[in-house]
């Protein structure tokens, strides 16, 4: 009766502690986008604090509440900063609609048709679209509008809950900054009873991801994004804060810049600057294409990591969890493909089945086998 008693004792703990960690979870589901996040800064920037905490004598509340100043000068202002004018100036993005609704595009210019590879492709299509009435046009793109409003609507949510996030963030990051110490050895803790020295070897690698992350996905976000209102305000076209608001909301979730650059640059066509428009389509053109060769040098510097499985995890977790997805599908592909890497060709142990193989008894064979 022992090991029926033990196995019973054994069942209702593990019940009991996944009961727990079931209502804990649901006590902090409210607060668990801010704490992701922070939890991604802290990874992401931990070694700078350790500077700071240096050049402040090794005083770490200093080295924290610095910290704590340039996340919400660098990161929580301009992101709020970018939703506020994009809600402030709705008036102008419905005007805008309005109007090109009733804009013709011009047609495609001469040296686009002369353009090596893909260039008489390009000005074939722009031509049959500049063919097309504009009603038939927004017509054509009406579905994909609503949902990609739907989605905006969705992702925004409340500017009041936004903000409030953004102050929990910077709360826990400077909470995860004071304990940082503690933090890493109750996780290395918790891997290596989990998955032994493997565990903390995917700890460390999913570190290594967030910090590729943060410096490729969000560094190159941040360069296209100047790159780009700097090229519209240079252009001389109106906006050029709100525009570059847009663009820093579509480089963060991974569609480019070029997309609000060609609304641009169909402006400028409309109000007859072509030479401004030919020069911020290439300039556009240019800068779209800067992540190709940009996020790969960043991502390297963080980690060394395919950039193909930091993009398809990037890709993958928006769509799966949000924006906050962008860190999380990134450190599950490469903790993933690393363990089971590691599993395949490691064989210092044995397996599941073989080791069920060499505790079985010996089969008992008929007689007329035997002999």
């Amino acid at each position: 009766m022992a090991p029926t008693t033990d196995l019973t004792k054994t069942l209702l703990s593990v019940l009991f502690m996944g009961l727990l960690a079931a209502i804990s979870l649901w006590v902090l589901l409210p607060f668990l986008p801010a704490m992701i996040w922070a939890a991604m800064i802290f990874i992401a920037t931990w070694s700078t604090l350790l500077k700071l905490q240096h050049r402040f004598n090794n005083k770490r509340f200093p080295a924290v509440l610095t910290m704590a100043l340039l996340m919400t000068a660098l990161v929580i202002i301009p992101l709020t900063a970018a939703l506020f004018s994009l809600i402030s100036n709705r008036h102008v993005i419905v005007s805008g609609l309005q109007d090109l609704a009733n804009t013709q595009l011009p047609p495609a210019p001469d040296w686009l048709e002369d353009a090596p590879l893909l260039g008489p492709r390009i000005a074939a299509r722009w031509n049959e679209l500049a063919a097309t009435a504009p009603q038939d046009l927004i017509e054509r793109a009406k579905p994909y509008i609503h949902q990609a409003f739907e989605w905006i609507v969705a992702s925004v949510g409340s500017i009041t809950m936004l903000v409030v996030h953004c102050i929990l963030t910077i709360i826990i990051a400077s909470i995860f900054y004071s304990n940082g110490e503690k933090i890493a050895q109750a996780c290395r803790t918790l891997t290596r009873r989990l998955a032994g020295t493997r565990g903390e070897e995917a700890l460390q690698l999913a570190a290594q991801s967030v910090r590729a992350v943060a410096m490729g996905i969000v560094g190159t976000a941040l360069i296209q994004t100047a790159l780009g209102g700097l090229g519209a305000g240079l252009a001389g076209v109106p906006h050029a804060g709100l525009l570059t608001a847009v663009i820093l909301i579509f480089c963060v979730v991974q569609l480019g810049p070029l997309l609000p650059l060609l609304g641009a640059v169909a402006w400028l066509y409309s109000q007859e600057q072509n030479t401004a428009g030919t020069i911020l389509l290439g300039w556009a053109v240019a800068v779209g294409l800067m992540d190709g060769f940009v996020r790969p040098i960043l991502i390297k510097r963080g980690a060394d990591l395919p950039a193909v499985l930091i993009t398809v995890g990037v890709l993958g977790g928006m769509i799966s969890f949000g924006i906050v997805g962008l860190f999380i599908g990134p450190v599950v592909l490469a903790v993933t493909l690393r363990l089971l890497s590691a599993w395949m060709t490691d064989n210092s142990e044995p397996t599941v089945f073989k080791r069920a193989i060499e505790r079985a008894p010996a089969p008992t064979l008929p007689p007329e086998i035997n002999h």
